[in-house]
C-alpha cells in the first residue's frame, strides 16, 4: 500500500509539474506568434501603402484614449520613404502599439496578393478574419499585380515631379534652372523636360512654396477614364492637409532601353481640405 501511495504521490507531482510548464511556457509561445503576426503584418502594411495608399489607415490614440485617423498627416512625413522601400522611420513609430495603429483592406483584390508573405501558424494565434484571407491567398498562390512599363515609368515621373523639392532640387538649383531640370533626367526624355521648361513646370510652383517638402507630397497615379491620369498628392498649409488632384496627360518613350516620359502636360488641378 506504502509504494502504491508513493507511486501515486509522484505520478501526481508528475502531472502537476507537467500542467505547470504547460501554463508557463504555452503563453509565451501564443505572445511569440502574435508577435510574429504583428511583425509581419506592419512590414506587409508598407507594401500595401506601395501598392495602394488609399486603402490603408493610419491612427493614433488621443489624450481620450481613442484612436484618431491620422493617415494624411502620416503619408505627409513618411510616404515618399514608403515609396522607395525605406521603411524603417515608419515602422519604428508603428510598433508603439500602445499608441498607434495601422489597418489595410486585407481582402481587396489590390491587397490580398501580398498575404503571402505572412508566415504559416496564425489561425492558433485568434486573428480571425484576416487569417482566412491569408490561407486563400496562399491556396491560391496569388501574385502581385504587376505595372506594365509604361505604367512604372508614369509612376516614376509622378514620383519625383509631384513630390516638392525632392531630393533638394530647389534647394540646390534655385539660381540654376538648368541644372535644375537635369534632375528629371531619370524619368523623363529631353525631349519631356524642354517641355517643363517652356511650362516652367514644377519650377514656379515649387519657387512659391521654396523648400519645405510637405508642401506637396506624391500619393499616388492612376489612369483616367478619358485616356490621361489622375496623380494625387497631399499638400500641408498650415497644420491643414488638403488633398491635390492633378489631372495630365502623358506619352512614354523608350530611350536606351529604359522607358520614360517622352510627353506631358498638364491639364487640371483641384484642392479639397480632408
Amino acid at each position: 500500500m506504502r509504494n502504491k501511495a508513493k507511486i501515486f504521490s509522484i505520478a501526481l507531482v508528475l502531472v502537476i509539474a507537467a500542467i505547470l510548464i504547460f501554463v508557463i511556457y504555452s503563453k509565451p509561445s501564443k505572445t511569440k506568434v502574435a508577435n510574429n503576426f504583428r511583425e509581419d503584418y506592419l512590414k506587409i502594411s508598407m507594401k500595401a501603402i506601395q501598392t495602394n495608399p488609399e486603402l490603408v489607415t493610419v491612427s493614433k490614440k488621443d489624450k481620450n484614449g481613442e484612436f484618431k485617423d491620422i493617415t494624411a498627416k502620416f503619408y505627409i512625413d513618411y510616404i515618399t520613404d514608403i515609396q522607395e522601400g525605406k521603411f524603417n522611420k515608419a515602422l519604428k513609430l508603428l510598433s508603439d502599439k500602445d499608441n498607434y495603429d495601422i489597418y489595410f483592406e486585407s481582402g481587396h483584390t489590390d491587397l490580398k496578393p501580398l498575404l503571402v508573405e505572412f508566415r504559416d501558424g496564425y489561425e492558433k494565434a485568434g486573428i480571425g478574419r484576416i487569417y482566412l484571407y491569408i490561407h486563400e491567398a496562399k491556396e491560391q498562390n496569388l501574385k502581385p499585380i504587376k505595372l506594365s512599363e509604361e505604367e512604372q515609368a508614369i509612376r516614376n515621373f509622378a514620383h519625383v515631379v509631384f513630390n516638392f523639392n525632392y531630393k533638394d532640387r530647389y534647394t540646390k538649383y534655385i539660381d540654376n534652372k538648368d541644372k535644375y531640370y537635369e534632375q528629371f533626367k531619370d524619368v523623363a526624355t529631353k525631349n519631356c523636360i524642354e517641355m517643363m521648361k517652356l511650362e516652367h513646370f514644377p519650377y514656379e510652383i515649387e519657387e512659391i512654396y521654396g523648400a519645405d517638402k510637405k508642401s506637396s507630397v506624391f500619393i499616388k497615379v492612376k489612369p483616367g477614364p478619358g485616356g490621361d491620369y489622375i496623380a494625387i498628392s497631399y499638400q500641408l498649409r498650415d497644420g491643414t492637409v488638403y488633398k491635390m488632384t492633378q489631372i495630365f496627360e502623358a506619352k512614354c518613350k523608350k530611350v536606351n532601353g529604359k522607358m520614360l516620359v517622352d510627353e506631358f502636360q498638364e491639364l487640371s488641378t483641384v484642392w479639397n481640405e480632408l
